[in-house]
């Protein structure tokens, strides 16, 4: 029995030294998911932002698409003067004089257009205001999609 003495007194030791080690292991254990939740509560907040910026964009660009959709058939079916006693038109004006990828010209034309500038004698010319617009609204409905798209992407990313 005094030949095991020595032997369970190191066992005891080891253990002890084991114990304190797994304390150790807990407590930075502890720490880190702390911090890791820390990092999913900020990325959550800023997904959450991600995301109420997105549904304001998307209402935007709907709401834009819908009064270019509302401009091009009134040009069409060559009521344009009804169109002008819109609210519609100032959101088209407002696109149009925003527009980054219009060209100068096209833009004052446009702007000219729903200005009402040329008066009856223009309606030649609403064919290529129709055709601008139409471009325009092909391009608006190309960056919905792809900001949709990219929602998506987000969506997918964050789960």
């Amino acid at each position: 029995a005094k030949a095991k003495v020595p032997d369970l007194v190191a066992g005891i030791k080891a253990a002890e030294g084991k114990l304190v080690q797994l304390k150790k292991d807990v407590k930075e254990h502890h720490a880190d998911r702390t911090s890791a939740q820390a990092a999913i509560e900020e990325a959550t907040g800023i997904r959450a932002k991600e995301a109420a910026a997105f549904g304001k964009e998307v209402a935007e660009s709907k709401a834009d698409i819908a009064a270019l959709k509302k401009a091009i058939a009134a040009l069409e079916r060559g009521m344009f003067g009804g169109f002008l006693q819109t609210s519609a038109v100032a959101v088209v004006r407002k696109l149009v004089s925003q527009s980054k990828e219009m060209l100068d010209a096209d833009q004052k034309e446009v702007l000219s257009f729903l200005s009402g500038q040329q008066g009856d004698g223009y309606a030649p010319a609403s064919g290529e205001i129709v055709g601008i617009l139409k471009q325009m609204l092909d391009e608006m409905v190309k960056d919905y999609k792809d900001t949709v798209a990219t929602e998506r992407n987000a969506m997918k990313d964050f789960e």
